[in-house]
Order: structure tokens, then C-alpha cells, then sequence
């Protein structure tokens, strides 16, 4: 009788046993004063190890100060000059002893029960990157959650970020405000990537390079945050140039990711060539700033497409396809 082989058991996977939070500061000691001790309690509800780290970025607000005086418990990385919400978030990821790193902005206030469903998904060694879900500060109207692209006008856009909060889906990506990432593979990914600078898009950049390796990235509703989205940028800046830097990324992150011929030329390029030649027939001057804007960093940005090419393993169809389909078919469920 020939002896039948009995499959060996894959070992349990384990959630990782260390998370570390990363805030990331500039001039933003207001906002450490209504959102600091939220963290910790969400870091003590959470009943496993964490840690609490807060990059400053050169403030000259007094953060340093405030943070030593009154969270000597929080590790502080302090750079002596301003160098930018990316390095920022580097110096603190590369600082954290966990296998998970939750980064948060400042102006952000986890409930108290929002880590644990977070770090949970890291037992499955797919995934790279989860996303909380924004709420108001009533809990009653969702800011941020499931991001399912389009295309309008040439332009890439997302959709069903509010509609889609009854469970666990692919999401295109995830916010960078509320994020918990696999440290070992952001940092394999080379962080935030610098053509993004001063700020915006690198978020959406990082979890579609996981996902063209084959990686993945959710969304976790039961993960809760309220948002105010009273950024230091938009606040020194004002809201018009942060429209700006936020369109000129856009389309810097579609001319280094997207390589499908259908998304690429169909989708965006020619639309934008139509828009860019007669723009000037609305005034649409901001179009043009944004556009320009992005022109001058085509140097880096076909640099960077072909780095990016090299390192895909999975089309830009299959990864639009998936998070349309989960998205689709969790509306459904709901």
C-alpha cells in the first residue's frame, strides 16, 4: 500500500508585533495640542507595542519646545532646517523599529480603536500599504475613502470616495495623511518620491508602484480618523497655489506610471494636447501654470518612466480592472 502524503501546514501568519506611529511637523505645534493625546490613547487602546515619533521640520512655532515639555514619553527627530513633508516622513520611517509604520498628519485625530484594524491586515505578506477612513468631526460625513480612478478631460480622477465605506476593498490608493505601511518594502521603494516635492501625489505614487509590483493596497473602514485637513502648506502658501501644485503633480504622476497605450494616449494625451491648445480660449490660466510646471520636470519624469517600466510586474489594465471590479461588487454587498 502506497502511503498517502499528508500536505504540509503553511505556518500561521503573524500579526507583526511592533506598530510605529510617525507625525510628521511644521509649525503645527496647534495642531499637536488637539491631536497629540489622541494618539497615545489610541496607541494604548491598542494593547500591543508601539511607538510615537514626531519629525519636526525646523518649525519656528515652538514645537520642539511644547513636544519635550509635554510628551517627553515621544521619540523627536528634529531637522535643522526645512526640508519637506517627503523627508520628513523619511527621516521617522527609517527612525521606527516596527515592521508596521502608521503615518499620520498633525492635524489628524485617530479614534481610539483605529490601529488595531489596521495592523491586522500585515499578516498577509501581500499587502503593502492600508488606508484609514476619514470622518468629520460629527462622524457623520466621510472625506476619504475608497479611490477608484477615471479619466475626465485627460485628467486622472478618483470616484466612490465616500460611497464605498461598508468593509475591507482594493483601493487605487491610500491617503498619506492616515496610512499604515510595510516598512521593509517602503523602504525597498525608496520612499516618497522626490519629484512630487513640495507635496502632493507622492501617496498616490507609492501604493500604485506596490501595485505594479504586485503588492497590494486596502482600505479599512473600521479604521476611523477625523481629519480637519488644515494643512501648514495650504495655510503658508494659500489655496490657489496649492490648487496648482496639486494639478502640476497629477499630471507628473500620469506621464512617469501610466504605459498602457489605451490609458496613456487615448485617456490623457490627447485630451490634454485638445485642452492645452485651446485652454486659452476659457482663461483657464491655472491649466497652463499647472501643465508648464510639470513640462519642467520632464527630465526627471522620463527618467524616472523608465525605472518605472523596468520594475512592473502588472499592467496598468489589471490594476485599474481590480479596483473597479472590488469596488463594484462591494457597492453590491451594501
Amino acid at each position: 500500500m502506497t502511503a498517502t502524503s499528508v500536505p504540509e501546514e503553511s505556518p500561521p501568519q503573524r500579526i507583526p508585533s511592533l506598530a510605529s506611529i510617525v507625525i510628521t511637523n511644521w509649525n503645527g505645534k496647534h495642531h499637536l495640542q488637539r491631536n497629540l493625546q489622541s494618539v497615545l490613547d489610541a496607541a494604548k487602546e491598542f494593547g500591543g507595542p508601539t511607538e510615537i515619533i514626531v519629525v519636526d521640520d525646523a518649525s519656528t512655532d515652538g514645537s520642539v519646545d511644547y513636544l519635550r515639555a509635554e510628551f517627553p514619553g515621544t521619540r523627536l527627530e528634529v531637522h535643522p532646517a526645512n526640508r519637506g513633508f517627503a523627508s520628513a516622513c523619511w527621516t521617522g520611517i527609517l527612525a521606527a523599529r516596527g515592521t508596521v509604520v502608521v503615518l499620520l498628519n498633525n492635524d489628524v485625530r485617530p479614534h481610539k480603536a483605529f490601529l488595531a484594524p489596521l495592523v491586522q491586515h500585515f499578516a498577509d505578506e501581500s499587502v503593502f500599504a492600508v488606508g484609514a477612513l476619514s470622518v468629520s468631526e460629527d462622524n457623520r460625513a466621510v472625506r476619504e475613502g475608497v479611490k477608484v480612478p477615471y479619466f475626465k478631460r485627460g485628467l486622472l480622477k478618483f470616484r466612490n470616495a465616500r460611497e464605498t465605506t461598508s468593509g475591507v476593498a482594493p483601493t487605487f490608493y491610500a491617503v498619506g495623511g492616515h496610512v499604515a505601511y510595510r516598512r521593509d518594502r517602503f523602504v525597498e521603494l525608496g520612499g516618497f518620491d522626490p519629484v512630487y516635492s513640495p507635496l502632493y501625489w507622492e501617496d498616490v505614487d507609492i501604493s500604485y508602484r506596490a501595485w505594479k509590483r504586485g503588492w497590494r493596497v486596502l482600505f479599512e473602514p473600521q479604521s476611523r480618523v477625523i481629519h480637519e485637513e488644515r494643512g501648514d502648506f495650504r495655510s503658508a502658501h494659500g489655496h490657489k497655489r496649492t490648487a496648482i501644485v496639486n494639478h502640476r503633480n497629477r499630471f507628473v504622476f500620469t506621464w512617469v506610471n501610466m504605459t498602457d497605450p489605451l490609458y496613456f494616449y487615448v485617456y490623457h494625451l490627447v485630451p490634454t494636447l485638445i485642452r492645452v491648445m485651446f485652454g486659452f480660449l476659457v482663461m483657464d490660466f491655472d491649466y497652463y501654470r499647472a501643465f508648464f510646471g510639470a513640462v519642467r520636470s520632464l527630465p526627471t519624469v522620463v527618467r524616472c518612466r523608465k525605472q518605472r517600466r523596468r520594475e512592473s510586474a502588472v499592467s496598468d489594465r489589471e490594476i485599474f480592472n481590480s479596483i473597479v471590479s472590488g469596488a463594484t461588487a462591494r457597492l453590491r454587498r451594501a
